[in-house]
């Protein structure tokens, strides 16, 4: 987003000084306008799975303790006689 913007202010510069084309310009601003559109559309995103994270509960299925057990992220999740594959992180 930060280059996208550098560029085009860059060509505007370079515009009225009529250092580039109207083409060249034209490219920069798009290039500017799909980056501000992918920010909003992440912050979005982020909103939206923060808003699930915190809806989202952790049960056992029995009484017991919750133990530590280390695990990297995209690694499958299960119990130690587990049925299933697990859940992804």
């Amino acid at each position: 987003m930060e280059k996208a913007e550098r560029d085009y202010k860059r060509s505007q510069q370079l515009l009225r000084d009529k250092l580039i084309s109207q083409e060249v310009y034209d490219d920069t601003k798009t290039a500017y306008d799909l980056a501000v559109n992918a920010l909003e559309r992440a912050k979005r995103d982020l909103a939206l799975t923060d808003e699930e994270l915190t809806k989202t509960v952790v049960r056992a299925p029995f009484d017991c303790s919750i133990l530590t057990r280390p695990i990297s992220t995209g690694q499958a999740v299960s119990g130690s006689g587990g049925f299933n594959s697990g859940t992804r992180c």
